[in-house]
């Protein structure tokens, strides 16, 4: 039985290092796992950086959450 596996990627102005923390997760060699990106409201390019990267991976998917601080 294939466990699913969430790899959760908590995401604020990390524009930087973003597509290669996703491109690295989806290269691991367990493949049943989903990939989510949360937002916290950057006020960088991280959620457009994120939105391209799930538009490329089908694995990814992103969520903008709100900014409790």
């Amino acid at each position: 039985m294939d466990l699913k596996v969430a790899i959760v990627i908590p995401s604020y102005n990390s524009e930087q290092f973003l597509a290669q923390t996703v491109d690295s997760a989806a290269k691991q060699t367990y493949n049943n796992c989903d990939i989510y990106i949360y937002d916290n409201q950057s006020t960088d390019n991280s959620l457009q950086i994120a939105r391209n990267l799930e538009q490329s991976h089908e694995k990814v998917k992103v969520f903008e959450i709100e900014n409790l601080y």
